[in-house]
């Protein structure tokens, strides 16, 4: 009984779902009472995601999808400002680097201070017609930060100094929420797609670190198989 219920479930995925990986590209911007103290000259985000869609009848003319779309993604952050990250009482701060000695140079293709990480994402999405050859979708995602850093580039003497702080998770002495979730939207036009999304959850731990939450804009591009 076991083996047949089995190949059922697989007949039914089989010819059922269908999938496609998608590319894209956005940038990033920070809400919540913090983030004017945050300068970012500007964020970045690359994701890859594969997409699995299973339709659902809803009228004999009408149709929706509903789509599990497990990807990874790397997000970096160029702040305009000489950022240095510490750790106070349990309490994280982004603080301006005071130190004379240090000249933090700026300009078109450089950076004063990097943050980036690297993180896994599972959206869940519906999807709905919006005009003839335009499909558009609401859902919700979660996703977690597998590994990310901190990055100060100054000169001191004219020597370049680049000092790296990797996220300690087992510590966690940045006080960072790596399980994050929020919501996503998208509008899909034949193989090409306008996505965004906005975060529920703060970067930081709540009261342990600035007030800041995500928001995301970008393009992408479908590849279906």
């Amino acid at each position: 009984m076991k083996k047949i219920l089995l190949l059922v479930f697989f007949h039914i995925i089989i010819n059922n779902v269908k999938s496609q990986v998608e590319f894209g590209v956005g940038s990033i911007g920070f809400s919540g009472t913090d983030s004017k103290n945050l300068e970012l000259k500007s964020a970045l985000r690359i994701n890859l995601a594969c997409d699995f869609f299973i339709p659902v009848p809803v009228t004999d003319s009408l149709g929706l999808l509903i789509t599990i779309e497990p990807g990874i993604y790397w997000d970096k952050y160029y702040f305009d400002q000489n950022i240095i990250p510490e750790s106070t009482n349990g309490h994280t701060f982004l603080n301006e680097d005071t130190n004379p000695n240090h000249e933090y140079r700026n300009n078109l293709f450089s950076y004063k201070t990097l943050m980036q990480s690297s993180n896994i994402n599972l959206p869940l999405k519906i999807y709905f017609p919006v005009g003839k050859k335009i499909l558009g979708s609401v859902g919700a995602n979660v996703s977690y930060m597998v590994d990310g850093k901190f990055k100060q580039k100054y000169f001191t003497d004219n020597e370049k100094i680049i000092n790296k702080n990797s996220f300690n998770f087992k510590s966690n002495e940045y006080n960072l929420n790596r399980l994050q979730y929020g919501l996503d939207f998208s509008l899909h036009y034949n193989n090409f797609v306008l996505f965004g999304g906005y975060s529920l959850s703060k970067v930081f731990k709540e009261n342990k670190g600035p007030d800041i939450h995500l928001y995301v804009i970008g393009l992408g591009y479908t590849f279906l198989f």
